[in-house]
């Protein structure tokens, strides 16, 4: 122990060997900025996780699936099925009016008398897209007359075309 001043020094024994009372001091500081700095990179990195997470939930809250590649046969046809067939099939009203058959790969494929609905690799220009995200007329939102499809259903097709629009 010494008198400094009229301060007694005493010393510390630690990572920064023997320091004074003031030296304490600043090592406690610098540990007390270490752990804010601790807890500010933790709270970053949960916001940042949050918002990814936000990506993969819905509007209803529902977490989608993420899956490594999407298949027709798995994956797409079954929301087909469940949405579309009850009107693009033989003798229901959409293949009628329109020619889009949405039973099969190849009628997906095929189009409607307009023309094609699907463009391998590019969503953002198909055709079904645009229908299914309701970006033009009323009229022209599918699945017609009944509530728009999930999410997570229109980015596993979407996610389709962006792969190719295989027959898997």
């Amino acid at each position: 122990m010494h008198l400094f001043g009229g301060i007694f020094i005493l010393p510390v024994v630690g990572p920064e060997r023997s320091v004074g009372i003031i030296g304490q001091a600043k090592v406690r500081k610098g540990i007390h900025m270490r752990r804010k700095l601790l807890v500010l990179g933790g709270a970053i990195a949960l916001a940042i996780a949050g918002m990814v997470g936000e990506e993969m939930v819905n509007s209803s809250g529902q977490v989608c699936a993420a899956t490594a590649k999407t298949s027709f046969k798995e994956d797409v046809l079954p929301i087909f099925t469940a949405y579309c067939f009850g009107c693009h099939t033989a003798g229901g009203q959409g293949k009628d009016q329109s020619g889009l058959d949405l039973t099969t790969y190849a009628g997906v494929m095929q189009g409607t008398k307009h023309g094609r609905m699907v463009i391998p690799g590019d969503p953002d220009s198909s055709n079904l897209m645009w229908l299914l995200d309701w970006r033009g007329a009323p009229e022209t939102h599918m699945p017609l007359g009944k509530k728009k499809l999930s999410t997570c259903d229109r980015d596993l097709i979407r996610a389709w075309i962006r792969e190719g629009a295989k027959d898997n």
